[in-house]
């Protein structure tokens, strides 16, 4: 297993405003692929947007180190995925926060 930063690509004012490239989590998988699969899961992606798996060995240290600071791996989904080691940004889980859930 390898741990991988897995960033998002594409400008969106929804969920990156102004921005093409934003870390989001860091989650530790077999491949790039599974890498990012999981990802998504966890977050939102529009269809002008895509992703991007990092080894730990290239990824940007300052990169790494933000989705650690900023990690907001705290809903009940995220924390049980093992693989998911660090996340920047969970989905917004609007049933939940309007009392749906």
């Amino acid at each position: 297993m390898t741990r991988y930063l897995v960033y998002r690509h594409g400008s969106n004012s929804a969920n990156q405003s102004m921005r093409q490239t934003m870390p989001l989590a860091i989650i530790e998988a077999k491949s790039k692929f599974e890498a990012r699969q999981i990802a998504e899961q966890y977050h939102t992606f529009y269809a002008n947007q895509s992703s991007e798996a990092v080894p730990e060995s290239r990824a940007n240290k300052k990169d790494w180190n933000q989705v650690w600071i900023d990690n907001n791996c705290d809903n009940e989904d995220c924390l049980k995925n093992p693989k998911v080691i660090a996340s920047a940004e969970a989905r917004f889980n609007y049933a939940k926060a309007y009392g749906y859930a």
